[in-house]
């Protein structure tokens, strides 16, 4: 038979378990708070090498080891290799300079992002409307007879 009293020490411990594991798990081994970070920094350095290198790489097994290029002679092959590899390297640049850093939409929601925030903080003293341009209602007509028709009711009521 048990004793009464190693359910009781069960029961302690158990609680006492349960609490360390919680605490373990909401302090000791949860996920790192995210740091902003204002870009790639190092990295897009590093992936600009792999980029060229890889171009590097691809054209020389194209032109080496292929078909079309493993038959020519070493000198043929080695001008084929410059010229494909400079050709891809200005078609990557001028790629590079078509397409602009950011979508002009995240221009214009960092523009809309940016207007807000110095609304609420009132940090411009520019208004809402010092940015939006008035609709003009000058065309409508409100009139109740805008048309100045004359109908058979109006002329049987005069």
């Amino acid at each position: 038979s048990i004793a009464p009293v190693v359910a009781v020490f069960g029961c302690i411990q158990f609680f006492v378990s349960y609490r360390l594991r919680i605490y373990r798990m909401l302090y000791v081994t949860r996920r790192p708070q995210p740091r902003v970070a204002a870009g790639l920094g190092i990295w897009s350095s590093i992936f600009q090498t792999i980029n060229v290198s890889a171009v590097a790489m691809n054209v020389g097994l194209i032109c080496f080891f292929y078909y079309p290029g493993n038959t020519l002679p070493l000198w043929k092959r080695l001008a084929l290799f410059l010229i494909v590899e400079h050709v891809v390297l200005m078609l990557q640049s001028t790629v590079q300079f078509l397409i602009p850093e950011s979508a002009t939409d995240v221009e214009e929601i960092k523009f809309y992002n940016d207007h807000t925030t110095s609304l609420l903080r009132n940090t411009t003293g520019k208004t809402h409307r010092d940015f939006v341009k008035p609709t003009p209602f000058s065309h409508i007509n409100l009139a109740t007879n805008p048309e100045n028709l004359v109908t058979d009711d109006d002329d049987e009521s005069a």
